[in-house]
C-alpha cells in the first residue's frame, strides 16, 4: 500500500511536542466532516478486532501530507478518529463492520478520499493462543473475517481486507495511546480486559497499520534538500 501527496505549502517540519500532538489528536475525536479538504487529501484507515463476544473497530482519517516526506510526523496529521465495539451475533457484527466501511466509502468522509487507494481496511489475523480454551467461539474471528472479506468483495469493489497478526500491535501500549491524545470513549477503558478491550485492540492495530504505511512511504528516494 502506498500513498502519495505533493507538499504544496512550505517546507516540511516535524517539530511538535508530545503535548501539542495529544491536543491535536484529542480535538480530532469524532470529527468526520471533512468537507474542508480537497479530494485526495485524506487517507482513511479502518481496522477490526473480531470475536464472538464483541468486535472492536477503529477508524482514523489522516491528512496525506503526513506521507509526503520523512520529516513529517504521522500523528499531528490525524484529522478525525473514532472507535467502538459491536455486540451481536456473528453475522450482525460482520454486517456492522461492512457498513462502517461503506460509510467511509460513500458517507461524509468520502469527500476528500480517493478510492480505493486511500481507504485501508483490515482485521486481526486469527492466531490461536496456546492457553486458549475450546468451544464454538474460538473460531468466531475466522467466520466474521470471512464474512467481512466476502462482503467487501461484493459491495465495495477495490477495497481488499488486509490481515495483521496479533503480535504486530503490541508496541501500541495503553500509556502511548494516552500520551498521543487517544482517550477511550465514555464507559470504555483501554486495556486487555473489560469493556473497551476490543476497541483497544482495534486502536492498536489501526495505528500499527498507519505507521507501517508511513515507514513504507519514508523509504522512497527523497531529495531532502529540495523538499
Amino acid at each position: 500500500m502506498s500513498i502519495t501527496f505533493e507538499v504544496r505549502n512550505g517546507s516540511p517540519t516535524s517539530e511538535m511536542s508530545t503535548c501539542a500532538i495529544a491536543e491535536t489528536v484529542g480535538h480530532a475525536r469524532r470529527r468526520f466532516k471533512l468537507n474542508q479538504f480537497r479530494k485526495g487529501e485524506i487517507a482513511q484507515f479502518i481496522w477490526f478486532d473480531t470475536g464472538g463476544a464483541a468486535t472492536g473497530w477503529a477508524h482514523i482519517a489522516v491528512h496525506t501530507r503526513a506521507f509526503s516526506h520523512p520529516r513529517l510526523e504521522l500523528l499531528p496529521h490525524v484529522v478525525a478518529w473514532n472507535t467502538g465495539e459491536y455486540r451481536d451475533t456473528e453475522t450482525a457484527m460482520a454486517h456492522s463492520c461492512i457498513n462502517r466501511v461503506l460509510w467511509a466509502r460513500w458517507g461524509p468522509p468520502s469527500h476528500a478520499t480517493v478510492f480505493p487507494e486511500m481507504l485501508i481496511v483490515g482485521t486481526e489475523d486469527f492466531d490461536r493462543q496456546p492457553n486458549q480454551r475450546g468451544g464454538k467461539e474460538v473460531l468466531s474471528p475466522v467466520r466474521i473475517n470471512a464474512m467481512i472479506d466476502y462482503g467487501l468483495f461484493v459491495v465495495c469493489k477495490g477495497v481488499k481486507l488486509q490481515y495483521q497478526g496479533r503480535s504486530m500491535r503490541t508496541q501500541v501500549t495503553v500509556d502511548r495511546l494516552f500520551r498521543w491524545g487517544f482517550e477511550p470513549p465514555k464507559g470504555y477503558r483501554w486495556g486487555t480486559s473489560g469493556k473497551g478491550k476490543d476497541s483497544f485492540a482495534a486502536m492498536q492495530h489501526v495505528i500499527t497499520a498507519m505507521r507501517r504505511v508511513k515507514q513504507e512511504a519514508d523509504k522512497r528516494p527523497w531529495k531532502l534538500e529540495t523538499a
